[in-house]
């Protein structure tokens, strides 16, 4: 996905100090981590690279940080490819969520660790000529910089304490200390919070904002804490399965997905199926409703909303009747869940509702989002095998091969036989495969599907789930819907009836 940041606003420069141009990284084992992504960073931006674990956004760090070399595309720095340049010739610092401190340092020694190693160059002027040395910092020089990194954290006066004595939060200020000490032009912070308690996490998500508005540095986050990633950033990078999904602020990612992973992974989501049944109409859990995006007259989309958005009413004085199954108090809402038909719509609101209440909802235009459907069917490509069964997504699947000429029939010896009376021998045969959302099981049994892989995602739709399969040797998906319950990460097989896979040719057979 291209870079795209319309709509975003911010009060950093223009300037672009980081570019990711087509960049892929492919492990060893064949895993393809990060999937030729193209990105910009500006200088002196909050940028957080946000999705679940797996998904490229660490591989992409530490390729920028020049501890994981691309499997192919560039880095530019300034417009200069750094792509192959070691770490410690980058102008960049890493923070990490193991601090990595030096626990028989004190706080002062732990910051100037890197200064004291650093080698500058130094001119002189000697006997009428300049003369070029390589000469370590002075302690002068050093003090300087460590005092003025330890004022930037907060952290004054601790100089010579003993780094074991810190609070968690302490020592992560010392760690930011260090990588600033040195003055880089880019701080990277890989998860740099994940080892706080709750209550901490939320107060340094605090200081490292008003740290990177002191600092005027800019700041490449990791993270998959959505609340982190609202509360810090200019900008958002939402990544999965080692693509870019969308970039935008985080009002926009918010208000504005892209698609349902993104709506899902950022807070609550309402997901509806839907129908544009009209100019600016769309048509969810049995009801038409007025919208603000335009769509094809009868096209199948993707409607989301927020819980906050639906507003409830007494029963008959909203668009839709329903009842409500659940009521939790949240501390500053009430989350309530109301069934209409077999869809369950959560609901957050300060009026509680109480369970078994009968209600009504509304929801106005502009809090209804439209989005293309991302997955409307599976195809594959595929072919018959000499016992006219048919491969495809790294498995093999019983078939209808007579669809493939209408009228035809299967003799006793396997040959297909035509309405014309021709004999064809279907095996090798190349063909598409396709088949529907609804038309996929899944079982915990590997005997009894035709293929077999992990669930990869699960996203909740109001009345089922949608689940990805992914299996192993090609990496090939199953999409589908189901209503059933299950974890990511189970292992199960696919099952698909012979007659719910359609097939066609994908060219005429040579006779």
């Amino acid at each position: 996905m291209a870079n795209d940041r319309k709509n975003a606003k911010s009060v950093m420069s223009d300037e672009k100090i980081i570019q990711l141009v087509n960049l892929n990284r492919t492990f060893d084992d064949g895993v393809v981590a990060v999937d030729n992504i193209n990105l910009y960073v500006r200088k002196g931006e909050f940028v957080t690279f946000l999705g679940p674990s797996g998904c490229g956004k660490t591989t992409t760090l530490r390729m920028i940080a020049g501890f994981d070399k691309p499997s192919g595309g560039k880095i530019l720095f300034n417009g200069q490819d750094i792509s192959h340049l070691p770490p410690n010739k980058r102008p960049i610092n890493t923070v990490f969520q193991r601090y990595a401190l030096f626990p028989h340092l004190n706080v002062y020694d732990n910051i100037a660790f890197g200064l004291k190693l650093k080698r500058v160059k130094v001119t002189y002027e000697k006997d009428g000529k300049i003369v070029e040395k390589v000469e370590k910092l002075k302690k002068s020089e050093i003090s300087a910089k460590v005092e003025k990194a330890l004022k930037m954290v907060d952290l004054e006066g601790f100089e010579k304490r003993s780094v074991s004595t810190l609070s968690g939060g302490q020592q992560q200020r010392v760690a930011i200390a260090r990588a600033i000490v040195n003055e880089p032009k880019i701080l990277l912070l890989d998860e740099p919070l994940g080892a706080l308690d709750l209550k901490m996490r939320k107060d340094m998500q605090l200081e490292l904002k008003e740290m990177h508005k002191k600092l005027g540095i800019t700041f490449i986050y990791v993270t998959h804490d959505q609340e982190e990633a609202l509360t810090m950033s200019d900008t958002i990078v939402v990544m999965n399965d080692g693509l870019i999904q969308q970039i935008g602020t985080p009002t926009d990612i918010y208000n504005e997905p892209k698609n349902s992973f993104v709506a899902d992974f950022i807070g609550e989501s309402n997901i509806f199926s839907g129908t544009i049944v009209g100019d600016k109409k769309v048509r969810f859990i049995g009801k038409n409703f007025d919208c603000v995006d335009d769509f094809e007259v009868n096209e199948k989309v993707d409607v989301v909303v927020r819980p906050e958005d639906v507003t409830l009413l007494d029963k008959g004085e909203g668009q839709v009747n329903g009842k409500i199954i659940s009521s939790i108090f949240k501390g500053v809402h009430y989350e309530m869940v109301m069934l209409v038909g077999k869809a369950e719509i959560i609901v957050q609101s300060t009026v509680e509702r109480k369970v078994g209440e009968d209600v009504s909802l509304m929801i106005k235009p502009n809090d209804i989002h439209i989005m293309k459907k991302e997955f409307t069917t599976n195809r594959y490509d595929g072919y018959i095998t000499k016992h006219n069964t048919v491969c495809f997504g790294d498995g093999e699947f019983e078939c209808d091969v007579t669809q493939l000429y209408p009228g035809s029939i299967v003799d006793e010896d396997g040959y297909l036989i035509t309405a014309e009376g021709e004999r064809i021998d279907l095996t090798d045969v190349d063909v598409n495969v396709e088949v529907g959302l609804k038309d996929i099981e899944i079982s915990d049994d590997a005997q009894k599907g035709g293929a077999i892989g992990n669930i990869v995602s699960i996203i909740y739709k109001v009345d089922h789930y949608q689940l990805i399969v992914r299996t192993d040797e090609e990496e090939e998906d199953f999409v589908f819907d189901t209503e059933d319950t299950w974890n990511e990460n189970d292992r199960v097989s696919v099952i698909i009836p012979k007659e719910k896979i359609k097939l066609s040719l994908k060219q005429e057979i040579k006779r």
